[in-house]
């Protein structure tokens, strides 16, 4: 249901690399958790799911015991997908200090000679760049989530409806087209279709994630430019003509 490319790295992540971190982040309501979730599924996989909020305790101390128990039990499950939604929750944001500095170093100090064997640890966040740098050099890869282009806009609908329908505007989320088909269905008539664009009620605004990207990288990105450039090298070298020793040139010719 779109997204093939990242779903496709991320599998080959899961399934060649003994234990990663990753860091999902983009628009809200792009899936970021869905799809390390449905990837463990389709593996066989253990899959814990965790809001970082859900760590947090009024108690000092509690959300890094709370963060270790997660881990020790993905040790027990291995392999394990562990998927921290919200991660910045638990993360000391760039240049500043507060309460959540031992949780930070904690964390840091979890990931600091690399993953855990047989975990797969997925951070997602919406807002990536108030990460301390620290700790986003924790994470082994990092891949922005769009918003879908417009077949995956029609192939989302399609799922949740039965039938397609055109001209989904840019800017909405999976969550936001969920929504409003969700509330189209209970009339289950394609006539109310038309319908369907007033319920959509998009969430993102204003964000410039172009500018995000290049902050933050892009593993899709990376990889992308890199069979990008190899397949512009392969097309230049068949089409120089490959310089024969035998062969006379026409100044040779002349000369002799």
């Amino acid at each position: 249901m779109g997204y093939t490319e990242l779903k496709d790295e991320l599998k080959e992540i899961l399934q060649r690399e003994e234990g990663s971190t990753v860091l999902l982040y983009g628009p809200k309501g792009t899936g970021k958790s869905t799809i390390p979730k449905a990837l463990a599924k389709t593996l066989g996989y253990s899959c814990m799911e965790k809001s970082a909020a859900a760590l947090q305790n009024k108690f000092v101390g509690e959300g890094i015991k709370n963060l270790d128990e997660l881990i020790d039990i993905g040790k027990i499950m291995a392999p394990a997908v562990i998927i921290l939604d919200e991660v910045t929750g638990i993360l000391e944001h760039a240049g500043l200090f507060s309460h959540k500095s031992d949780e930070t170093s904690h964390f840091n100090s979890l990931f600091s000679t690399g993953p855990i064997k047989g975990i797969y640890f997925f951070g997602t966040t919406n807002n990536p760049t108030v990460i301390n740098t620290t700790s986003l050099s924790r994470f082994e890869h990092k891949f922005f989530v769009d918003l879908p282009d417009a077949e995956e806009r029609k192939g989302i609908f399609r799922h949740y409806i039965g039938w397609e329908i055109e001209n989904i505007p840019e800017g909405v989320s999976c969550r936001d087209i969920q929504r409003a088909a969700s509330l189209l269905k209970r009339k289950n008539e394609r006539e109310y279709s038309h319908l369907f664009f007033q319920y959509l009620t998009p969430e993102n605004k204003g964000q410039n994630w172009e500018k995000v990207r290049e902050a933050i990288g892009d593993d899709l990105s990376l990889i992308k430019d890199y069979f990008g450039v190899k397949k512009d090298t392969v097309e230049l070298l068949t089409s120089v003509e490959v310089y024969d020793k035998n062969k006379t040139t026409p100044r040779e010719k002349k000369n002799g």
